[in-house]
């Protein structure tokens, strides 16, 4: 009988003002993508001194990035994160043939204490979809990495096999 291992991988993108990291990080993700296939737990942060996100982000961004992650059962968003992921969920929920992805999204976890009737629009539409389970959402999850408070101007992700 095996025994279960965890395998933690983590990625950050350095970037400026004028860089996308997200689209840079959805095709590394893209590139690691036979790596990243079984990747059970996804935590998305910005270091405390990025700045790239404060003018907003595209919703589309946030779905390339997402679509590489068929069996993330947790995702988590930093606080910093947090109040521009809702809308790229509330996107999904409106097209049926995106519901696709994040098919194993079990847990969605916030850092921010702020709810969102985007977030509640896409597990509402999730449930009813053919994935059809429950999704538990928690806001103000507190967690605390090294990255929050290293490399400036870098945005990470970090999960779990």
């Amino acid at each position: 009988m095996g025994s279960k291992h965890r395998v933690w991988l983590s990625c950050s993108i350095v970037c400026d003002s004028t860089n996308q990291p997200l689209s840079s990080m959805a095709h590394i993700c893209d590139q690691l993508s036979p790596i990243l296939f079984n990747l059970k737990a996804l935590s998305i942060f910005a270091s405390s001194k990025e700045r790239w996100f404060q003018d907003g982000t595209d919703p589309a961004e946030w779905i390339g990035l997402f679509q590489t992650f068929t069996a993330v059962e947790t995702l988590y968003v930093s606080k910093k994160l947090a109040p521009y992921v809702p809308p790229a969920l509330e996107d999904l929920s409106r097209d049926p043939a995106a519901m696709a992805m994040l098919p194993e999204l079990r847990w969605l976890q916030f850092g921010s204490s702020r709810e969102s009737t985007s977030v509640n629009q896409f597990v509402t539409a999730r449930e009813l979809s053919e994935f059809g389970h429950h999704i538990t959402v928690e806001y103000d999850k507190k967690l605390l990495w090294f990255w929050d408070f290293w490399m400036p101007g870098s945005v990470y992700f970090h999960g779990n096999f």
